[in-house]
This record gives C-alpha cells, structure tokens and sequence, in this order.
C-alpha cells in the first residue's frame, strides 16, 4: 500500500532541508521475513525514478542546470548498490573523512556536515550518490525503532536498530526501517528512553497498538452502532482532536 499526499512539518526548522508542508511519498508493505524487504523495494522504486528520470528528462535537467549548475548525479550499476551499516559508515568517516571527524562515535547520530563529508566519501569510493546506511544506533532512533537483537552493540554500548535512511548528494532524503509492534515491548523502549508511558501523548500511542486493526471486529461482536465506538480517539471528516 502507498499514498502521496500533504504532509505538516510543525516545527521552527529555517533551513534549506525544511519545508513547513510537503507531498510525501509513504510505502507499506508485509514483511513476510525481514524489514530488509521493504528497504530492497524503496532502494528499486527509487533507482527506477531516477534512472527514468535521466532517460526522459535531459532537455529539462539542462535547462535547471544552466540556472542551478551541478555535476550529473551518478547512480549504482544493477546489483552494485550501496548499502552500509551505521558503524562502517563511520569508520569510513574517521578512516578517510576531514580530520573533525576523526572521533565520531558509532553510538551518536550524524550531523548535517557529517552526512554531507559521508556523501563526498561514498562519491569517491563507490562512484554513487546515491546510498543506503541501516542499522542505526538507538540513541539516534525513536522509542518505536524496533530492536536488533543479532548485531553486537555500538562503542559506547548503544544496541542498534532495524532502521535506515536513503541519502542522495549527502543529504538523507527518505527514512525506515521496523517499529515495534508488541505492547509490553513498546513500554520498556519507552522507559529505557527515560519516558513515562502514562504520560500524556505517549499514553494515547501505547493505548492505540492494543486497538490498530480490531475496530470492526470490537463493534460488529458488541453489536455497536458505529465503529467510533470501538476506536480509543477516531478521526472522522469532523474530528482531528483529541
């Protein structure tokens, strides 16, 4: 399942990364084995666009460029595609990157001039700009990240995560990855986070995993009259709160 549509960003972010409001482009997808399938199905639509993008619109691309100029984006070969974990990705950074960066850590997420240093790196080595990093640390991740129980934890201890983030020129341009689906699961990355699961907000989030799915089911066996009912804060055409 996918949509495209409005998205509200409501934060005081002034940069050129940021737009208040945006079309988005979200994916859902069963994972019949392993979250890698929806990062493998992303990473093709992905290279489809840009591929046809290139074969398409190169009239439209030089008129942008003699206005905005830029080198040709290079793309992976078929079969020679870029993915990294968060810890190499790093070490390509303290390895080979500037020489501020020579002490990050695989336990704290990227800053922006991070991101763009890894992007000349991978430039350079893998002769791409466009790129895959997975396996993100929890400290740089949500409560909702889901867990790798399989990967040694980073330096500092910090477990990581079935997440990723797909980057293009060094700038990071769609994110994923696994949440956790299991109730009493939720609670405790809730906790390890320092958060209180009663909290407000955080207790209508906790409260909504136990009801995703079960609307229909709750208000047909109760014999309801309107599947609202069975939903903890339904959204209809006339309500968005609480």
């Amino acid at each position: 399942m996918f949509s495209i549509g409005p998205v509200f960003r409501a934060e005081n972010s002034n940069t050129p990364r940021r737009l208040t409001e945006f079309t988005g482009l979200d994916l859902e997808m069963e994972i019949r084995n392993d979250y890698s399938e929806v990062l493998l199905m992303l990473e093709g639509v992905l290279l489809h666009m840009f591929r046809e993008i290139q074969r398409t619109c190169k009239d439209e691309i030089d008129t942008v460029r003699s206005v905005y100029p830029s080198d040709e984006i290079l793309l992976p070969e078929p079969a020679k595609e870029v993915r990294l974990t968060f810890a190499q990705a790093q070490q390509l950074l303290r390895e080979e990157g500037p020489a501020e960066f020579r002490n990050v850590s695989d336990d704290e997420d990227m800053s922006t001039p991070q991101e763009k240093a890894l992007g000349a790196l991978v430039r350079e080595t893998y002769k791409t700009d466009f790129y895959v990093i997975d396996k993100f640390p929890e400290t740089a991740r949500p409560f909702y990240a889901k867990l790798d129980d399989t990967t040694p934890a980073g330096e500092g201890g910090a477990k990581v995560t079935d997440a990723f983030d797909f980057f293009l020129r060094g700038q990071e341009i769609l994110s994923g990855g696994q949440r956790v689906n299991l109730h009493d699961e939720l609670e405790a990355r809730i906790r390890a986070k320092g958060i209180d699961p009663a909290s407000p907000g955080i207790a209508e989030y906790v409260e909504v995993l136990r009801q995703v799915g079960y609307h229909h089911i709750v208000a047909w066996c109760l014999g309801l009259p309107s599947v609202h009912l069975a939903a903890y804060y339904p959204r209809t055409p006339r309500r968005l709160m609480p």
